[in-house]
């Protein structure tokens, strides 16, 4: 619990700005634990400590705005921050931004929906995008869809979890179990696509 206790001071000091902010700033590069944000979002909806309850839709929406926001700010910054010189260096010395690039031109909404789930790769995935100068009207589909996907089911991860087991420890390892099975399925579904 102890680890927890600064998000939840957080949250019981602003509510639902928290977590605006708290998922706004973690798809903007910053380190914020932006999806145990939203299981704690989903354990508020389901229980009222000192008072602060969250509506599991409300905080829903709330979290898919700041989610959006801060992709699209993530692939703004690096689309019109980046020179055409910078651009072209990279894909003449590193093999791995090719292969990126390549993979996000030929899967563009898989790619960017599937990376929502893993919180690190939420920015990473969307300064790539920005970078490669992937379409914002294709960016921004797969990231919708991506981000209504994820903040729903880690709300409903955090809501049921709480609601079955009262126990944080126990919500954490099965978090954990969801993390890797969204790991697996994505993975799974790159190797299915390249086979074809």
């Amino acid at each position: 619990m102890d680890s927890f206790s600064w998000l939840l001071v957080w949250f019981l000091q602003y509510g639902y700005f928290a977590l605006f902010f708290l998922l706004l700033f973690g798809d903007l590069y910053l380190p914020l634990p932006s999806n145990l944000a939203l299981l704690g979002a989903g354990v508020l909806s389901h229980i009222s400590i000192n008072g602060l309850h969250f509506n599991f839709f409300i905080a829903a929406g709330v979290g898919f705005i700041a989610c959006v926001f801060g992709d699209t700010g993530a692939y703004y910054l690096s689309r019109y921050f980046t020179s055409p010189k910078r651009r072209a260096r990279a894909e003449v010395r590193h093999a791995s931004y090719r292969k990126v690039a390549h993979h996000l031109r030929e899967h563009p909404i898989i790619t960017v929906s599937a990376t929502r789930f893993i919180g690190f790769l939420s920015p990473v995935t969307s300064s790539l995008s920005g970078f490669s100068k992937l379409p914002y009207r294709i960016f921004i589909v797969g990231d919708c869809i991506g981000n209504a996907a994820c903040v729903l089911i880690y709300m409903w991860v955090g809501y049921t979890a709480e609601s079955v087991s009262g126990n944080l420890v126990e919500l954490v390892s099965f978090a954990s179990g969801i993390f890797l099975l969204f790991g697996v399925i994505y993975a799974g579904s790159i190797i299915l696509l390249r086979e074809k």
